[in-house]
Formats: C-alpha cells, structure tokens, sequence
C-alpha cells in the first residue's frame, strides 16, 4: 500500500508549525501522495484551507487533530517543580499528545464535538481531552497513539508500569482502530520510544504506522521552525544558551539533520536507515504501507458548500414582525409576505413624508415596480437571499425601535429599493440613481452581502448581537475567529528578539522602525527592502534572519475574535468552535475555530453577517437624547429631506463643510479632506458623495480633483463636460467625470444595451478583476462576449470610434486611479553632469531606471546623492517652449508588478509602460490605453545647427524674439515643426492680449515701452502641466498675459521656471506610433521631477510622471447636530476622547467652535464623568478627565457627593481612592471652587494651573478670543492665501498646536515644522536651519506667534509655507503700544 503522511502539522499549530494548505497539497501531489493528513496541535482550525488545497491539487484530503490530553479534563491543579537552584514554581498540569483521524463523516462530526469540547471544559493553558470525552465520541475515529510527547511514549519512558492498562483502555475506545507511531527524528528520545514501541506493539498485537509529524515543507524551513518554537516559549538563542549553561532543560526541536518535513517514501526510508539503523528497513517499510492500510478503511468525504441559514418559519417572524403570522402562509411564503409588507409599509410612511413635487417626479408606480422586480430577483437567486433580507432588516427594525442608532448603509445594499423601505438603509435608490444591480443581480450564485453600522458598546451593537442570539439561538449565533499573522515589521522584530546573539536590540530596533507602513499598506518584507534602504541592508547584512523574517510573514501567532463578523447558523448543524478568554475579567466567550481567511466560510455556504461599529453614532444618539430630554425637540433623522433630494441640504450646515470645520465629522477630518472640502466647496448631498470618493490617493495622483473643482466652479464650460449627450443625464450630478461605479453600469446599460445582471459583471471587472492587471479584465470581458456586445449597441448610437474610445480610454481603466502609472525597469534615461540645468558643461550619459533606482537605495556616496534633496540629478526633459534641457529628478519609486503594454514608433523607438502612464502626444498627455496607431507622440529631435540667433533671456517658453513693437511680432527662430499646426493659434492669441493690455504691464500696471531692450513680455500664467500638455489651451488668451520684465521674473520664479543659466536646449518632434501591444507582467518604476514640468524623457520620448453617498450621509449627520447643538456634540466628542489626545482635542474644539462653545472648569459636586453640557454653549469638563483620577476615584466621589467643603471631601474619600496628586489637580483646575478654594488666585494663575493639570487653559478669555480682531489684521487671510502663487510673500499667524525638530539630510543642521492654527485654517511651517536657530527659542506650543514668509505649494496637505521671520504675539502688542516688549525679538 501507499505510503500517506497522516501526522503533519501546518502554519494553524501556532508558532509549531509552517506552510499553509497550497503549499503542502501541491508539494504532496508533486511527491506522488494520493492523500494528505492534517493534525494540527488542538484545533481544525486549517481544515477548510487543508481541504480546498488538497481539491485542487486532486488528492485525498484526511482530517484529523493533535489532541492534548489530561487523565481528567476538568482537572485544573497546577504542578509544583523544583528549577535546577532548587526554587519551586507552579506550571501548567501535565499534558499528552494524541493524534486522532476522522475515517468518515460520522467520524468528523464526533471529530469536531471531542476538539470543540476540550474548548468548553479542558482549556487551561491548553485545550485539553481525557478519555471520557474520547469514549463518548469515538465512532468512525481512527487513534494513532503520538509522538514522543504521547501519553504511550510517557508510559514506555515511564518503565511500562502502567502501559498494559493503558493499551486496554485506548482498546476499549478504538477497538482495531487504533495503531503506534514510529518516526524518523535524529534524537535520542525517539531512538529509544520507537524500539520499544516496536517491541510493546508485538507483545499488545498492535500494529506500527511510520509517520512523519512533519511541521515544514522541507528542510530549508528548520530555522525557521526553530525560531517560531523558541517564540512560542518566549526563548531566545542567548536565553537558551545559558539556560543550558545552568544545567536547566530546554524545550527544543532543533536538529544538526533535520527530518520534521514533508519526505516522500524514499526519503523517510533513508532517514530511519541513517539514524535509526537499529531498525530493520523491513519494519520500516511495513510501517509506511500500514498508512495505505488505515486509510483504505476510510470513506472519503468532502464539506458540502450549500448555503447554511437558519430556518425561518412561523416562530422566527413572530419574533421580529409586530404582527403575528398568518397560519395560511407556507414559511417561505410567509418570508416573502412578510418582507413584501414591509416594504409596502414603508412606502405608505413615504407618502405621508415626501412632498408632492417628489411624486411628480417619481410616480408611486415605479416605486411598486422597483418593490415587484426587486422581490422577483430575490426569489430567483434563491430563497436564502430573501430569508437573508428579512433578518437584516429584522434586526435594524428591532434596534431602531429600541433607541439604537444604526448607520444609513454603506455599500451596495444601498442601490436596494426593498432594502431601503424596509429599513436596511436611509437613503432613497431612485432619487439618488443608485443601482440594484450592482447589489444583486439574476446570476448571483452566493449570499447578498449587507454591511450594517451600529453604535458601539453594550448599548449599542452587543445588544443586537444579542437579540440576535434570543431570535435564532444563542448555540447558533457565534462570533468568528480572527488570527493575528505576522506583518513584515512584526516578523523582522521577532526573528530579531530570537537571534540575539546576531544581533542587538538597538540596532534591531532601528530597523525595525524604518519600516513606515501605513495600515492600508499590504507591503511584504520584500517590498520593503525596495522602499526603505535601511531594510535593503538588513538583507544584506543579516541573510540568515532575513530568510527567517520572510518566511515567518504571514503566519498566524494569535487567536482572537473578528472586530465584527458573527456567523448564524441553522439548528442541528454542528461546526467546531474554540474559545476566547479575556484576560482581564476571565469572561470566556465561544468563536468560530475558522477565520474567515479567503472568505472560505462564505465559499462553504455559512452565513456572515457583519455587525460593524461606527464612534460617532454614539455621539449622534446622546446628542439626540439630549435635545429630546433638555429641550423636548425630538430628531428623526430618517425624515431629513437628504434622504430623498440630494439637494434639500441644510445651508448652515455646507457652510461648516466649506470652511472645512470638520473636527469629529466622519469620513471629514483628515488632512487630505479639507484642502479638498475648500476647493470644491460643497452645495449638495452629489459634492459630499464625490469627496468620499475622489479622496482615494488615486484619484488625487490622476488630477480627477482638481478637474472636479474646477468643473463645479466654472472654469472649464459644461460644453466641454462630456463624451456624447447620451451620457450627460448620467454624468450631471459629477459635472461630466465617472466617478461612481454605478454611473459606469448606467453607461453600459444606456449605449450598450446591457442587462442590470451585465453591467455588474462589467462592475466586478472594473474592480476585483482591475486588481489582477488588465489582461484579467479584457479576458474576463471577452470571455462574456461584452466588448463585442458594447461595440455592436453602442456604435449605432454615438458611432464606431467613439464608442471603441469609451470602452477602451474610459470603461476599461476606470479603476486606474487606485493604481500607480509605471515605467519597465530596463527604460532608458538621460542624465546630465555637473552643470545646472540647461548648464553647457553637461554630458549625457544613459541609464536605465531599474539602474538608476538601484543607485538611489544604495549605500554609495552617489545613492546619498540621489537620496539628498538638495543636491540629486539632473534628467533630460521637455520644457514648455518644446524643447529638451536638464531638469531636477527628486526620486525613483518601485510600483511592483503590474501589466504592461509595449508602444512601437515608425522611427523604431519602443517603450513600455502600464496603460494608465501618461506619453506626451500633439494633443496633450495621454494614457497608454488611449493610445493607437497613428497616435503622434513628442521625442527628442536632432541637433540643430548653431545660430547666431540666441535667447535673450527674456519670457522664457516663448520663441526667439517675442516682444511686442506695435506694428507687428518679431518671428526670429521657428518653433519646432510639431508646433507649426499651433503658431497661428499663438500669434491671434498674442495680438488679442497685447491689444488688452494697450502698453502696460498688466501685473503692475505701468505704460512700458513698445520696443527696446526693456519692451513688454507675453507670459504664460499656468505651465504647461498645469494645462495637462494641451498646448492650445497652453497658448490661450486666458492664459497669457503682457508683463514687465520684473514682473515677469517675480511670476517665473513663483512657478520654479526661471533659470538664470538658461541654454538653447535640444528640439522635439514628431514619432507616429505603430502598435500598442499586452506583453505581460513586469517589474515598474516611476520617476518623480522636482521641476514644473512634472516630464522626463524615456527612451527618447517625453513621458509624465504620474459607498460613497451612504458615508456622506453619516458626515452630514455629524455636521447638522454640530451645527443645531455644538455644545452637545463637542462634549460628546470629548467625553470619548482618550486621556492621551485630550488636551490636544479640547484645544482644537475650542478653535474651531470659537464663539459658540465655551468649557468651564470642573465641579467636585456637579461634573459628570465625562464632559457635560449646562447649556447650549456651555460644557462643564468632565471628573474621570483630571489627571490622576480615574475609574477608582471618579467611583469613589460620585458615591459619596454631594460635598459641603474640601474638608468634608477629605474627611470621606479614602486617600487610596483619590491620592494626593490627584487632590492637588482637582484644587488646581478648580473642581472646588465652590468651596473658595482658589479665590486667592488671579485669573492668570488659575490658568497656569489648569494649562499643567489638563494641558489647556479654561479660565479667563483666551489669547486667541481676546486678540482674534488684532490676528485677523495681521495675517493674511484664507482667501488670500489660497490665491496668492508659489514662494508669495504672506504673513500668517495663530495658536502653535505642534513643533517637530529634526536634522537637514545635508549637513546635520537643526531645522523645525511648526503647526499653526487660527479658526478653521491650518498652517505647516516649515523653519530652515537659519531661521530656526533664530527663533526656536521663543517657539512653545499654545503661544500665539506670526511668520512672515512664503507660501509653499509643496506640502501635500493644508497650507505650506517657509518662514523667515517670526513675532510673538506679546512683541507684536509691544509694538502696537510702542513700547519694548517683555520678549526681545530675535534676529532674521
């Protein structure tokens, strides 16, 4: 018979194992195996990947677990031991290993009851059986007796006292089913138990299996298995050492020869010849077939993948309808009754709610024929996703009733009719044109899949999850299993804390923090090592840690529950379960023993439903309690008109939006937001849809933003919106940009002819499939027919080359702004010498990206270079008058792999690069995806001959010679001969502006000669990347204007284009493009420019670097309660703030909601735990938030109070419960001043002190209120700010909220940021080493300090500017009074 591997362990025995199921099915199935066993160390937990591994690779998969086990099970008495310096200890009760397999599917199912069970009443320490639980549950189980930690290999070590009574009981259970271990181990212990289990085994008649207990792929995995074990029993490479040193044992599995893999039948024959030669390879082969012999008495079996829901029937509806059900109704009838009823229900309440405009709009029949075909999907994709609408909604009815707030929706649940008037979700699908569709459609196989916010906390989601628990069984309704795996930062510091003898904490600790991930970064080790240079040499310095760091990634080390899935389950159907303990409270709570890892729970048919949690709805619902109980004016936000008009917006509340007042709003604070809530400044519920969604780092890099600002505003005309007036409907409400998954199905549907059912197929491609390159994306539509079936509608329509430039330029990459534009690694650059830019000196030597990113990680004195940002090197590239000079590269950046497509020129140039990189063609940028042959694209021309007609220096971007003489335009050198189809364009362009102008500088306004050296200059006000390369546009009347020389200087400096070294450069051309060809996967890169141009040129040719309306409703929410209750909300905001924020957000709080809040100092007898509102501006600080007292003394004094006097306070709080630090706080911050505890106090005293107990000053009218008029004549305003160009001189000032120093790359100088705030406006300020070294002194967080300097647009969030001056606000007020200032100024 076969040899089969029954004992083997993979990555879910928890640090005890490597590898997960694809990896040792395929290995199994490369080695010949027909059949796999799995026996993970107490839990199946790997068992769905073991089986769906094992399917695919087509081998049989056999199930089975390591037990752990006990005599008794319930049996928790520690062990007391003696160390080896004679101390005694406590240690966990002694436990064994025993391997049991299931022979069938009676066999899992008691499988999965014995390993649930250990859960439920053996875990202590470990999840432990005894033979009671195994004798209960032994049918269709197949008992191998273990390894050497077995209790059989205990008894054999033992002498055999008792291993006769043993063998009788294991007997009694099993019957013949029931076998020995021997296994191949170069160790002592196992030479000695596989003799004697031989020679037992003969005299008990029992047979011998040979098994592998393998715990790794192959031998290449020792160290690593090695490691993972000492990090499981807290053990290092030092610590082990002198353990061993101090005579102690060790608990080790190392091996000089390892054998803990996955060996085929020659090789574990080899091993026991090599190290167990004692045995005779007779035995040993009869040992390997015995495993074909056990598993021929198996019947195989497979996890059926039928979807698994409760039942629900006449019993379920009672519980969640207010009506009892019909008897006359079938249960799946009644299910459909039911949630049609509902749904009918609700669009009564809609009747009596909407106006009747609403319904002229939209006839109540298409509501009802929405409902209808709604329903008739539903029943068509299966029953289970009608009985699965009905319980979402049951249980969002249910909490609504009962005071919980539940989110609005989010996801594609919210483009449901049904799911909207039966309460799922709070905003109307048919106002709002969002699409059924893409939530379900006919072709849907699986479950809808419904996400669903709660408020947190035991008032919020626990109590649903729990009246889930009472509606469908507690026994049924369990939370799942989240594992903790290891993510690169993690592995490197664990592989470094167990190989300490290689390496020593500080300097594992500086690695380990250079790898800056953020949370949304799927980075692995790898990936890593090409981002961050100091991780590129660990690589090098440390191969043996970094072979164990990559292969430790990934790996499960912890057991948990998910933040929010809960599986619910149909009664009598079993599953294996774990459980979680808390530490704290030794609360135990029962979850899944599978992780939904791969959504294999979901592809197994159980249901999931995730109960997620949102902070800020508990905020909305104490703000909604508290306006009902304080002023008896109840909210119901489902009867807002935002629900159903997306443009019935409360005017007050976009205006908090517009000045981005966004502190605690969902989705609305982050740094990227409110630069972009400015721009585009928000009228409507499409707007507030629309930054939820171009806020995607995508979106920003591709310019989709700004177009949109720009759009909304009015400078780009809605006659250049759109593609084709079929799409104008469609696209309006985002002012002609697809933005929304849902307006890309109605495109399809509208020109191509396609069904609901096809456009969300179209949907998925555009999105999951996007992510595995655009080959999978064309081969998944064209194995549906859809391109052919696009072109063949869609052509009648709008014609055959639009329709062919929409599906491939628009439709196809419309998920392209979540993916970087890249570059193949062996592109071709050309880098300059020493000179400057343009400079005469340079040289030209190539290289290749891959090269020049290689250089730049490296640790050579060129790779500092390249990482300097001061220094660099200089690139080829193309400037805006269309010829080739140096420019500055500020980096190289690794994309990954990604599809690539190969673009051939008629001159023979080849490049290749992603669809989404942008190639600079005669009609502006253009992606690869929008290129075809016959496209013209810009490469670098042939050298001219020298002229004695040079630039003078004057209007650079212009050609030679372009001054004004009154008559007519000096023509000097022609343009390049790809710009002669734009000169006349130019030439009408420039006479228009010089007749605006009539002689005068239109920046300062001065009359200027008309001729001569100093005549008028044409100027160009946006480069030409800020026109997208469109040269007409570039050369438009709007965009030119006549300047002085001076001020033509001042605007080219503003825009870094001014360059006093400034050469002839090299020509551009022409090159016609003659195929764009898919050509596979590769590595890619992309060049950053710190130029204006934002091009460099790229084998010769010029190239560019590179649920919404649910969220918004939430944002909106949080601004109306913001807007109609600030105190309300502000002081909820607070009260759920952490101790370590608090002061930072009180203070933010108190900017922001500047004259229409105010907080006052605590009061012993009336402050809650939290912040609490006297009035609607006026928040009293909370207790529980002084320093020093927490939970125990916030107890402590709300048992005891009211108080008379401090005295009284002292006489009856214990001194333990509220310490003497703590006293001093509540005195200081004025919790007592009732009592006139701080009479004796000035203001300003009082103040100091409350700034050093809470971290803010709450007495007295701050700096920032008493001098806000005197700081808004000062400092420039928003306005003026934002219009005001690069490097403009301004002046801002307001409250230093943060300073950061650190050290230039240069030289090692000091420099700082400092966060600036004033209102709404924040301000990064940036002090270089000269202007820092003048003024840090007087820099302290809280002051009000004014800088005069210039506006940076570089900084990426907020308000950039680089300071070269600096006032305190008390100088400032010294000069105002004329007199010298407590402060000395410090000098510029």
């Amino acid at each position: 018979m076969p040899f089969v591997h029954l004992h083997r362990h993979s990555r879910w025995s928890l640090l005890d194992g490597t590898g997960d199921g694809d990896s040792y099915a395929q290995l199994a199935a490369e080695k010949g195996f027909n059949a796999l066993g799995l026996t993970d160390h107490g839990t199946l937990a790997g068992v769905l990947e073991h089986i769906a591994g094992c399917s695919k690779a087509g081998i049989m998969p056999i199930i089975g677990c390591e037990l752990y086990m006990r005599p008794n099970r319930l049996d928790h008495t520690p062990r007391v031991i003696e160390d080896a310096k004679g101390k005694k200890k406590s240690i966990a009760p002694q436990r064994w290993h025993l391997t049991l397999l299931a022979m069938n599917f009676t066999g899992w199912i008691n499988l999965q009851r014995v390993v649930s069970e250990t859960y439920k009443s053996g875990l202590y320490y470990r999840p432990c059986a005894d033979f009671d639980l195994l004798q209960r549950h032994n049918e269709g189980i197949y008992c191998m007796l273990g390894c050497i930690g077995g209790m059989f290999a205990g008894h054999l070590q033992a002498g055999g006292l008792h291993l006769n009574q043993y063998l009788q009981v294991m007997r009694s259970i099993y019957g013949d089913n029931l076998s020995a271990e021997i296994m191949p181990h170069d160790f002592d212990g196992q030479r000695e138990v596989n003799v004697d289990t031989i020679n037992a085994c003969n005299d008990a008649s029992i047979p011998v299996a040979v098994t592998g207990d393998a715990h790794m792929l192959t031998p290449e995995w020792a160290s690593v298995q090695d490691a993972m074990l000492m990090l499981s029993t807290g053990q290092s490479n030092l610590k082990r050492k002198a353990k061993q040193d101090a005579g102690e044992d060790i608990y080790t599995m190392h091996q000089e020869n390892p054998t803990l893999w996955l060996m085929d039948e020659q090789e574990m024959a080899a091993s026991f010849a090599a190290f167990h030669p004692h045995i005779p390879a007779t035995t040993v082969l009869a040992g390997m077939n015995h495993t074909g012999e056990i598993i021929s008495k198996f019947t195989p079996f497979y996890l059926d993948r039928q979807i698994k829901m409760p039942f629900i029937g006449h019993e379920i509806v009672a519980k969640i309808d207010d009506r009892e059900p019909d008897p006359k109704f079938e249960p799946d009838e009644l299910v459909v009754h039911t949630l049609n009823r509902w749904c009918l229900e609700g669009l009564e309440e809609l009747k009596t709610i909407y106006p009747p405009e609403h319904w002229q709009k939209f006839p109540v029949e298409q509501y009802e024929r929405q409902i209808a075909h709604e329903i008739n999907v539903l029943k068509n994709v299966g029953m289970h996703a009608v009985r699965y609408m009905l319980m979402v909604a049951g249980e969002i009815r249910w909490a609504r009733k009962n005071d919980i707030i539940v989110g609005p929706g989010r996801g594609s649940a919210a483009g449901s009719l049904v799911a909207y008037l039966s309460g799922i979700t709070d905003i109307d699908p048919i106002p709002y044109r969002l699409k059924f569709g893409r939530f379900i459609n006919p072709g849907r196989k699986g479950m809808p899949d419904i996400d669903v916010d709660f408020m947190p906390g035991a008032a919020g989601k626990d109590r649903v999850i729990q009246h889930t628990a009472e509606v469908y069984g507690a026994e049924n309704v369990i939370p799942i299993a989240a594992y903790g795996t290891y993510g690169p930062r993690k592995a490197l510091a664990d592989t470094c804390r167990v190989f300490d003898d290689l390496i020593d904490f500080p300097t594992a600790q500086r690695y380990q923090k250079a790898i800056d991930l953020k949370p949304t970064e799927k980075d692995d080790l790898e990936d890593c090592a090409k981002r961050f240079p100091e991780i590129a040499e660990f690589k090098q310095r440390y191969p043996t840690l970094w072979h164990v760091a990559t292969k430790i990634e990934g790996h499960p080390f912890s057991q948990s529950s998910h933040a929010s899935g809960v599986l619910v389950k149909p009664s009598g159907i079993e599953m294996p379960t774990a459980a979680k303990i808390d530490k704290a409270t030794g609360e135990r709570t029962e979850v899944t023993m599978w992780p939904d890892t791969k959504e294999l729970l979901a592809n197994y048919g159980w249901l999931k439903i995730d109960y997620l949690v949102i902070e800020g709805l508990i905020r909305q619902h104490e703000v909604m309690k508290a306006l009902r109980d304080r002023e008896g004016t109840p909210i119901d936000l489902r009867t807002l008109p935002v629900r159903w008009d997306p443009e019935a917006v409360d005017p007050a509340v976009m205006d908090q939006f517009c000045h981005a007042k966004t502190l605690g709003v969902w989705q609305m604070e982050g740094k990227a937001t409110l630069p972009l809530l400015k721009a585009i400044q928000p009228s409507n519920m499409h707007d507030l849809a629309a930054i939820n969604a171009l806020i995607r780092p995508g979106a920003r890099e591709g310019g989709i933003t700004e177009e949109y600002a720009k759009r909304k505003h009015g400078e780009i005309p809605e006659s250049e919106w759109y593609w084709h007036e079929s799409v104008e409907e469609i696209l309006r409400p985002t002012y002609g940009l697809m933005v929304y998954q849902e307006q890309a199905m109605e495109i399809v549907q509208a020109l191509g002819g396609f069904s609901e059912g096809e456009a969300d197929d179209m949907r998925k491609a555009m999105g999951k499939k996007y992510r595995e390159g655009m080959a999978a994306v064309i081969a998944f539509l064209d194995d549906l027919g859809y391109e052919q079936k696009w072109m063949d509608s869609a052509s009648g329509i709008i014609g055959e080359a639009l329709a062919r430039d929409l599906w491939v330029g628009k439709l196809l990459p419309f998920g392209k702004y979540s993916f970087n534009a890249c570059l193949t690694g062996d592109t071709v650059v050309t880098r300059g010498g020493a000179g400057g830019r343009g400079s005469s000196n340079a040289v030209t030597p190539e290289i290749t990206i891959a090269e020049l990113y290689e250089a730049q990680e490296s640790n050579t004195a060129w790779g500092k270079k390249l990482r300097d940002p001061n220094r660099g090197v200089m690139l080829t590239q193309m400037d805006s008058d269309g010829r080739i000079r140096l420019g500055k590269m500020k980096r190289v950046i690794y994309n990954g792999r990604c599809d690539v497509y190969e673009i051939a020129t008629q001159s023979g140039r080849l490049i290749r690069a992603t669809a989404n990189h942008r190639l600079l063609t005669d009609f502006g940028y253009k992606h690869v995806d929008e290129l075809s042959a016959g496209s013209n694209l810009i490469v670098v021309g042939k050298k001219e001959a020298p002229t004695s007609q040079r630039f003078n220096g004057r209007g650079k971007g212009h050609a030679v010679g372009n001054t004004y003489d009154g008559q007519g335009f000096q023509t000097g050198q022609a343009n390049p001969s790809w710009l002669d189809g734009r000169t006349e364009a130019l030439r009408c362009a420039k006479q228009n502006v010089a007749a605006r102008a009539a002689g005068h500088c239109e920046q300062c306004l001065q009359a200027i000669p008309l001729a001569g050296d100093h005549a008028l200059e044409f100027a160009h006000q946006q480069t030409l990347e800020q026109c997208g390369g469109d040269y007409l546009r570039f050369h438009s009347v709007a965009n030119i204007r006549m300047l002085c020389n001076s001020c033509h200087k001042k605007l080219d400096y503003a825009k870094g284009e001014r360059n006093k070294r400034w050469t002839r450069g090299l020509p551009t051309e022409l090159d016609a493009v003659v195929s764009v060809t898919y050509v596979g996967v590769e590595a890619v890169y992309d060049i950053e420019m710190d130029t204006s141009e934002h091009n460099f040129v790229a084998n010769g040719i010029v190239s560019h670097n590179s649920h919404a309306y649910s969220y918004s409703l939430i944002s909106y929410h949080d601004m109306l309660f913001k807007t109609i209750a600030p105190a309300d909300f502000y002081a909820w905001l607070l009260t759920f703030t952490d101790s370590k924020n608090l002061s930072s957000k009180l203070a933010a709080s108190l900017r922001e909601g500047r004259g229409k809040i105010s907080v006052k100092a605590p009061d012993i007898n009336y402050s809650g735990l939290g912040f609490k509102v006297l009035d609607r501006e006026t928040i009293l600080y909370g207790i529980e938030s002084v320093k020093g007292i927490g939970p125990a003394g916030s107890k402590a004094i709300f048992e005891n109070r009211p108080f008379t006097s401090y005295e009284d306070f002292c006489q009856r709080i214990k001194p333990k419960d509220v310490k003497a630090p703590a006293r001093e706080a509540l005195i200081g911050v004025g919790a007592f001043d009732a009592f006139g505890m701080r009479d004796h106090m000035t203001d300003q005293e009082k103040a100091t002190n409350e700034l050093g107990y809470i971290g803010i000053k709450i007495t007295g009218k701050s700096d920032i209120d008493q001098y806000a008029e005197l700081i808004e004549q000062t400092i420039h305003t928003e306005e003026e700010f934002l219009a005001a160009p690069h490097k403009e001189d301004l002046c801002v000032g307001g409250e230093i909220t943060g300073i950061k120093q650190t050290a230039t790359k240069r030289d090692g100088s000091q420099m700082g940021f400092v966060n600036l705030a004033f209102g709404g406006d924040e301000y990064r300020v940036t002090l270089f080493p000269k202007t820092w070294m003048a003024f840090c002194d007087k820099l302290v967080e809280g002051q009000i300090v004014f800088f005069e300097g210039q506006k940076d647009v570089s900084e990426q969030y907020g308000h950039g500017f680089i300071a070269n001056d600096c006032v305190t606000l008390a100088e400032l007020l010294a000069l105002e009074a004329g007199r010298p200032s407590a402060d000395t100024l410090s000098p510029a």
